[in-house]
C-alpha cells in the first residue's frame, strides 16, 4: 500500500484549501506536493508534520515513496519503449528483406525479356504517350 501525504490529509479530514492556508501556500502547491511534482520546503515539512500529528521523518518518507513510485514508472516506460522500438526495427528489417526479394524477382523477370521484347514494350509505351499528347 502506498504511503502518501495525501493519506495523512484525508485521514485528518482536511481539505487541500485548509492545508494550503495552514502552510501559507497555494492549493496547487499542495496538489504538487501530494503528486510528487514538487517537494515542500523544510519549514513546510515541519508544518505538515505538526498539522498531521506525525514526524518530519514520516513526511519525508512519504514524499520519498512517491519519488520511488515515479522512478519505477519511468523505468517501466523506458523498458516498454525499448520493446516497442525493437519490434519496429524487426518489422522494418522484415519489410526490407521482402523488398529486396521483390527487387530480385523484378531483375529476374527483366533479364528474361529479350532485348526486342524490352524494346517493343518501350516503343508501344512511347506510341501511347504520343497518341495521348496529340
Amino acid at each position: 500500500m502506498e504511503r502518501t501525504i495525501k493519506q495523512l490529509r484525508t485521514q485528518k479530514r482536511l481539505s487541500v484549501a485548509e492545508t494550503a492556508l495552514f502552510l501559507g501556500v497555494s492549493k496547487t502547491a499542495v496538489y504538487n506536493y501530494e503528486a510528487g511534482i514538487a517537494k515542500p520546503t523544510d519549514e513546510n515539512k515541519r508544518k505538515l508534520a505538526e498539522l498531521y500529528d506525525t514526524t518530519v521523518e514520516d513526511i519525508e518518507s512519504r514524499l520519498n515513496s512517491i519519488e520511488q513510485i515515479e522512478n519505477s514508472r519511468d523505468g517501466d516506460i523506458v523498458e516498454w519503449l525499448k520493446t516497442q522500438v525493437s519490434k519496429l526495427l524487426d518489422e522494418l528489417a522484415r519489410k526490407d528483406e521482402m523488398l529486396a526479394r521483390k527487387d530480385e524477382q523484378i531483375s529476374i523477370l527483366l533479364s528474361k525479356l529479350s532485348a526486342s521484347e524490352y524494346a517493343n514494350h518501350f516503343e508501344s509505351e512511347e506510341e501511347i504517350m504520343l497518341e495521348e499528347a496529340a
